[in-house]
């Protein structure tokens, strides 16, 4: 009985530094968050807003949010009408890319977009100038442009150096205050326009079913 006692006692101790570990995170993570959203400073004129599904502004005549419009219909419409079937089966694929490897891994990639006119890149290790540098070349190399996306479920940083760095999905959960998570993403989105991302492949649905994460 005595042994059961003091097994449970440690149980309950865990438990409970478990608890105050994922508070103390969530406390962090607020914080950092907070003072990152502060690094930016809004105008009067152009004030936050934080928009939810029932409140988004729909387009005249459309039951979508505005970002779901088909004002680029016509446009991709017509370019698409002017490809050989080669090329609108190249549009299909998305390729790795890198921003930290040499010069054969560029070339390579130059290659598919030349010859087989791939129609996008998702890039993962490198830095943010490389990055964008590369961007630029691989750009010019094709008359139709190329989609460019990340994996940055916690932002650029995931992937690149030297760019910030936000609290990862876990600790997001434990946050009290979730319209935080809204400008987080705001944030995020602003990082990857100015790098010419157009998708951040976040955010997702994982099951984190491995106990060594």
């Amino acid at each position: 009985m005595r042994y059961f006692k003091l097994s449970l006692l440690f149980v309950l101790f865990i438990s409970l530094s478990a608890f105050v570990r994922k508070a103390a995170l969530a406390s962090s993570a607020e914080f950092h968050v907070r003072q990152q959203v502060k690094k930016q400073p809004v105008s009067s004129a152009n004030q936050l807003h934080i928009l939810h599904k029932d409140s988004l502004p729909l387009q005249p005549g459309s039951s979508g949010p505005p970002f779901i419009g088909t004002a680029g219909k016509h446009w991709v419409d017509s370019v698409f009408n002017t490809l050989s079937p080669d090329r609108r089966i190249g549009q299909l694929f998305m390729v790795a890319a890198y921003s930290n490897r040499d010069k054969a891994h560029v070339n390579e990639i130059k290659k598919l977009i030349r010859e087989n006119g791939i129609g996008g890149l998702i890039f993962f290790q490198g830095g943010p100038q490389r990055e964008a540098h590369l961007t630029n070349q691989y750009q010019n190399l094709t008359d139709v442009p190329l989609l460019i996306s990340i994996d940055g479920e916690w932002g650029l940083a995931m992937r690149l150096d030297s760019t910030v760095q936000y609290p990862r999905q876990m600790t997001l959960g434990a946050i009290q205050d979730d319209s935080l998570i809204y400008y987080m993403g705001r944030e995020i989105a602003i990082e990857c326009k100015r790098l010419g991302i157009q998708v951040n492949l976040a955010p997702v649905a994982d099951v984190n079913n491995n106990p060594s994460n």
